[in-house]
């Protein structure tokens, strides 16, 4: 019982990441926005479902967000754009 319930709220955590990473790359991707978006969508919550057991299948699900993640901090600030 325990286990289904820390599994949920695991699920839970990596949904709420990838639903982040979406936004990031949906608000400053690069390239096309869109398909950026729904690939990195696509692969982060296709990975539970084809890869078993749970562990690698959660890790299999966070690194596309952790690569987002990296890609995020790494844009340099900018004082001179588009307000």
């Amino acid at each position: 019982m325990i286990v289904r319930l820390l599994r949920f709220v695991l699920y839970l955590v990596i949904v709420a990441a990838v639903a982040w990473s979406v936004a990031a790359l949906w608000i400053d991707g690069p390239g096309n926005r869109t398909l950026a978006a729904a690939l990195g969508a696509a692969v982060s919550l296709a990975a539970p479902v084809m890869i078993r057991p749970w562990t690698a299948a959660s890790v299999a699900a966070v690194v596309p967000v952790a690569v987002v993640l990296v890609w995020w901090f790494s844009i340099p600030p900018s004082n001179d754009r588009n307000w």
